[in-house]
């Protein structure tokens, strides 16, 4: 495992035991805890080669939200220590529940988002981006010419120079990504996407889902996907 090429990011994810975290794991065709790629369940008004291609991107990344994206250790850093530190992080915070999840359609994707806001994840994603920033290696020049491909105001620009990812602080929403960006697509696979989506997960919208820990995911290389390393616990 290269240290220069590993990435590790922080993430929600719901428990293995979690109907959330089995159905996300079979939208997605990969279950990030074991690292395997499971079964993908059918979406219809989906054909199987489209619902592959739309979702692929977030594949990549596992059944996720993030609270900080990936990056990789500064020079010093150590997987050993950033998981220490990630544990005291955790037990310094109560875990909770998180409000209903509904499918919705982003600018260019479609995710899971929570039905109203809740400051305790945002004061959360807030923490994990600010107080573990220290561990964090600077944009390469790749990464940082990779961010700029996306159209960013001067609020934008300032969070990712200031904490290598724009969609942080008061441009952070929380969400799950279910597919990747919808832009080059036909509009009817994006509402096929939302069709779909919708009658997946709306069948148990109901089930509860606690806030109960932070997740480390690690990328090996670039070529590999990201998976479940860690669970650092809340306070109960």
């Amino acid at each position: 495992m290269s240290e220069e090429t590993t990435r590790y990011a922080l993430y929600f994810a719901p428990p293995q035991a979690n109907p959330w975290w089995q159905l996300l794991s079979r939208w997605l065709g990969y279950d990030a805890a074991t690292g395997r790629e499971v079964q993908q369940l059918c979406a219809p008004p989906l054909n199987h080669v489209d619902f592959r291609a739309i979702t692929e991107h977030a594949r990549h990344y596992g059944g996720h939200a993030t609270l900080k994206a990936p990056f990789r250790l500064v020079p010093n850093g150590t997987e050993q220590n950033l998981l220490q530190a990630v544990d005291a992080f955790a037990a310094e915070h109560s875990a909770f529940p998180v409000p209903t999840l509904q499918v919705a359609h982003l600018s260019n994707f479609i995710a899971l988002v929570p039905c109203r806001d809740d400051a305790r994840i945002n004061r959360i994603a807030d923490a994990c981006t600010t107080q573990l920033d220290h561990f964090r290696a600077p944009l390469s020049d790749a990464e940082m010419t990779r961010r700029l491909r996306e159209p960013l105001d001067a609020v934008s620009l300032h969070l990712l120079a200031s904490w290598g990812y724009p969609h942080v602080l008061e441009r952070y929403r929380f969400h799950i990504s279910l597919t990747g960006s919808l832009n080059t697509y036909p509009r009817k696979m994006a509402e096929d996407a939302l069709q779909a989506a919708r009658g997946v997960f709306e069948p148990i919208s109901m089930v509860a889902l606690q806030f109960d820990a932070l997740c480390v995911f690690r990328q090996r290389s670039s070529h590999e996907r990201f998976a479940l390393i860690h669970r650092a616990a809340l306070a109960s």
